[in-house]
């Protein structure tokens, strides 16, 4: 659960609409958004 002020919450709603690739890494309780494979 996310607990987000309007602001927050709707800069995350556009990175969801916006990003066609998105995962959450539950280790470290993040989002990654377009993940690029590293070197590239």
């Amino acid at each position: 659960m996310l607990t987000l002020d309007p602001d927050e919450a709707d800069s995350l709603e556009d990175l969801l609409v916006n990003t066609g690739t998105v995962h959450y890494d539950i280790e470290r309780r993040v989002l990654m958004f377009g993940v690029t494979p590293a070197g590239s």
